[in-house]
């Protein structure tokens, strides 16, 4: 939140206040500079621990959750062939239903009273034959729905294998892991501390090394320290050779002539 943008903020111009702090010789300022940079550091690191570690789980979870579908798709998929198998040999239903009708146009439909009262062994062998192709009609309705159903569900398992599922959880981890022969959840681990790292070492010390190449660029306050700094060691010479160098004066010997002592 607002609090870590703060800290962030902070944090990012510490390096240069304990640098200029430890070059002017504050020693103090420095140290207590850098303490509280530490503290900035550590709370940071594990603000950005958690968000690797949010990132990458939401990540796992997600292609988890994409191969829990594949595997219950699949599974359908399965059930779907076993009901088509039972039906294969079932005609088409366009042919059934022509069977179906060709058989209505029999006299032996109409003397049956459409197969309600079959009362001669003709009439009973024709309902009987026509039972059984309502019976295959219905197979064939089935048949029907079950392959309408396999196209839909072999179309979702093809948009889940493109969305990652029967991939790794984690492909950098699965990868790592393999060729490194850790363990995946070690792995995981380490990939986390590392951008975390990553994250609070730019965020720490990007702005301090962008810095140093403008250091020698910066005329005002450097050649102002180094003026007044100028400016000291001068003045301490001239009192050094000052007070080195003996006033003249004239004295008078004993002839009475003057003399410069």
């Amino acid at each position: 939140g607002a609090v870590s943008i703060t800290i962030d903020i902070f944090k990012a111009f510490l390096p240069l206040a304990i640098a200029w702090a430890w070059i002017e010789r504050y020693r103090l300022g420095a140290v207590l500079a850098a303490l509280l940079f530490s503290g900035c550091l550590v709370f940071s690191f594990m603000s950005a621990i958690g968000f690797a570690a949010w990132t990458r789980g939401a990540t796992v979870e997600s292609r988890a959750a994409q191969t829990l579908r594949y595997d219950a798709a699949k599974k359908e998929l399965d059930n779907v062939n076993g009901e088509l198998a039972m039906v294969a040999k079932v005609r088409p239903t366009p042919v059934v239903v022509a069977s179906l009708d060709r058989a209505k146009q029999d006299r032996r439909w109409q003397s049956s009273e459409e197969c309600k009262d079959a009362t001669t062994a003709s009439s009973r062998t024709f309902c009987a034959s026509f039972a059984d192709l309502q019976v295959e009609f219905a197979a064939a309705l089935e048949r029907d729905k079950f392959e309408a159903r396999s196209v839909t569900v072999e179309a979702e398992i093809d948009a889940l294998i493109k969305s990652g599922a029967r991939l790794d959880g984690d492909i950098q981890a699965g990868i790592l892991s393999r060729f490194s022969g850790v363990g995946v959840r070690r792995v995981q681990k380490g990939l986390i501390l590392l951008v975390a790292l990553l994250v609070e070492g730019a965020a720490g010390f990007g702005l301090f090394f962008a810095s140093l190449p403008l250091r020698g660029l910066k005329p005002g306050l450097d050649a102002t320290v180094e003026r007044d700094r100028s400016r000291v060691l001068l003045a301490k010479r001239l009192a050094a050779a000052k007070a080195a160098t003996r006033p003249t004066r004239l004295v008078r010997a004993a002839d009475g002539q003057l003399m410069i002592e």
